[in-house]
C-alpha cells in the first residue's frame, strides 16, 4: 500500500478535512476573481453614467488624448524637453 504515488487519506475524518480544504481553496479563488470582476464592471457603468450626464464628454477624453500625443510627439522632436 506505501507504493503509491500520491499519499491519501487513511481516515474519513481525514478525508472529509482535505475535501474542505479544496474546496474551500476553490471558493476563495472564485470569489477574489469575482469581487475583482464586478468592481470593475462597476468603475466602467460608473464612467458611462458620467458620460450620459455630460454628452461632450467622451469628445473631449478623446480631444485631450490627440493633443496629449501631438504635444509628446513635439517634445520628442525637441530632443525630449532638454
Amino acid at each position: 500500500m506505501g507504493s503509491g504515488w500520491c499519499y491519501a487519506p487513511r481516515t474519513f475524518t481525514n478525508r472529509l478535512l482535505a475535501t474542505l480544504v479544496v474546496v474551500t481553496l476553490i471558493a476563495v479563488v472564485w470569489g477574489v476573481r469575482l469581487a475583482r470582476r464586478l468592481r470593475r464592471l462597476d468603475e466602467e457603468r460608473q464612467q458611462e453614467d458620467v458620460r450620459q450626464q455630460d454628452p461632450i464628454m467622451s469628445q473631449v477624453e478623446r480631444q485631450e488624448a490627440s493633443l496629449n500625443s501631438v504635444l509628446s510627439e513635439i517634445t520628442e522632436s525637441l530632443g525630449g524637453g532638454k
